[in-house]
């Protein structure tokens, strides 16, 4: 028998997961591909063995007389059950000893069924002169108002299907939300009322560090288990911080039906290397930095396994679709920088449900001062993950004397490119020592560097990103 390698993979995802705004349709395509995927090789039984699996990806490898009677049994296995609603695309090449040629020739094939397949999985024809679905007015609905695809995801998706998935992972028996709205309401968090987070997390260079490092499929195997187990104790550490009795009550909705002590938070991608969560926006700035301290010590083979992050402070009613491609786009921002070592993250707060449309990163060079040196102006909005703690243990120390309004006026200052100067040093003035003190030692933690030596008023006009980020995060960074 001839060895092969077989690649599957979930497309066209945002006919599928990212086409309405109902949470439990949402969580569920997602589940659908993340379980559709990591079962392969269980229902092929012997027949397929994995060697690296992702969100909605896969890549196996089989020994056969007839490759194509085992391509076609796994793609009959996608088609049956919810999966059906899905797209997906199954290729095979013959394993000749070059690894990493042929991982990349069956990417290529999946790429390009990919091409030629519609957008979306076209619906049965019983449906056909139905009314459009009330969901995504894409498919043809059925009597229960919805097409049969997000019936199905909804289905998927429910509070069950949550729940297993955080056990599954690890270990721990918990309750969560079930909306944004969910997550995002608590009367006590005056302007953060309503509001969330969207964090997503991508890493960088793995795809890199798997040619470097892993060029057999029994390597690739071992990089694959590595970050598997890596994010299934960060899940845990994390579910374990959050529902810690000293720090739980921001993270509980009990006002439910059922009185039940759910917390507030909800995976949307997971697997590869990308993950995207949903938290209460006063709890956004906290569990980024959770994520890069846990992760900060993560290697694979003597190589850092580092990442960058995008988040979006916004409205519980914002539109989901607009706000994770933001996120994903102020991440891939974040991997521009020209250091590409470390953790770094871009953020972005949406006010009601502005977004700011068109290029993220001409929008973003809009909103800096025009005094920083324009190829340097985006870095100065990215912050690293190390920095989180101390910004915001030192904003705590001296954020209850800082001027809001002033801070304001000296913002729009330096984004209009006015001299800010004696702004500053009224401000200052109104400060004490300690304060003062704290000012100069956050700055340097917001891309502001001050030379001790030097007039604090000058330092901080000639390095002023340290006002755009006190501005900007001032709600969030409690």
């Amino acid at each position: 028998m001839n060895k092969y390698y077989l690649r599957v993979e979930g497309v066209n995802i945002s006919g599928f997961v990212d086409d309405t705004k109902d949470l439990n349709t949402i969580r569920g395509g997602g589940l659908i591909l993340l379980d559709a995927i990591r079962a392969i090789d269980d229902e092929m039984g012997t027949t397929l063995r994995r060697i690296a699996v992702g969100a909605s990806s896969g890549l196996f490898e089989f020994e056969s007389d007839d490759p194509e009677a085992v391509a076609e049994k796994t793609r009959s296995y996608l088609l049956t059950s919810e999966r059906v609603h899905a797209t997906f695309v199954v290729d095979y090449v013959p394993a000749n000893g070059e690894f990493e040629k042929e991982k990349e020739l069956a990417l290529a094939k999946n790429r390009f069924q990919q091409l030629r397949a519609p957008s979306f999985a076209i619906p049965s024809s019983k449906y056909e002169t139905a009314k459009p679905c009330k969901e995504n007015r894409l498919r043809p609905a059925t009597e229960r108002g919805r097409c049969a695809s997000v019936l199905a995801r909804h289905e998927y998706g429910k509070e069950l299907k949550k729940e297993q998935f955080y056990k599954r992972l690890t270990g721990l028996d918990k309750k969560f939300t079930n909306d944004f709205e969910q997550i995002a309401t608590d009367a006590t968090r005056g302007n953060l009322n309503h509001k969330m987070a969207i964090i997503y997390l991508d890493g960088n260079k793995f795809g890199r560090i798997q040619a470097e490092k892993c060029g057999s499929p029994e390597l690739l195997r071992g990089f694959d288990e590595k970050v598997q187990q890596l994010r299934k104790d960060m899940l845990r550490g994390l579910l374990e911080y959050i529902d810690d009795p000293e720090r739980r009550n921001g993270w509980l909705n009990d006002k439910n039906p059922r009185n039940e002590e759910n917390l507030r938070i909800e995976t949307l991608l997971w697997g590869g290397d990308e993950i995207m969560w949903v938290v209460p926006a006063w709890q956004g700035w906290d569990t980024l930095r959770f994520f890069f301290e846990f992760s900060k010590d993560w290697e694979f083979v003597g190589a850092d396994l580092t990442h960058s992050a995008g988040i979006v402070f916004c409205h519980h009613n914002a539109p989901i679709r607009r706000i994770k491609e933001l996120a994903h786009d102020l991440a891939e921002s974040a991997k521009d920088r020209k250091d590409p070592n470390g953790n770094y993250f871009a953020y972005e707060v949406l006010e009601s449900f502005d977004h700011v449309g068109g290029k993220i990163d001409d929008y973003r060079l809009r909103r800096t001062p025009a005094a920083i040196v324009e190829d340097l102006r985006l870095e100065s909005l990215l912050l690293s993950g190390a920095n989180m703690a101390g910004i915001a243990e030192e904003f705590s120390a001296f954020a209850d004397s800082l001027p809001r309004r002033r801070l304001y006026r000296i913002a729009e200052m330096l984004i209009a490119g006015t001299d800010v100067k004696a702004e500053i040093d009224e401000l200052l003035k109104e400060l004490n020592d300690a304060d003062r003190k704290s000012l100069a030692e956050i700055a340097p933690l917001l891309n502001s560097p001050v030379d001790p030596a030097k007039d604090l008023k000058d330092e901080l006009a000639a390095n002023p990103a340290v006002w755009i980020h006190l501005n900007t995060l001032w709600d969030y960074l409690g």
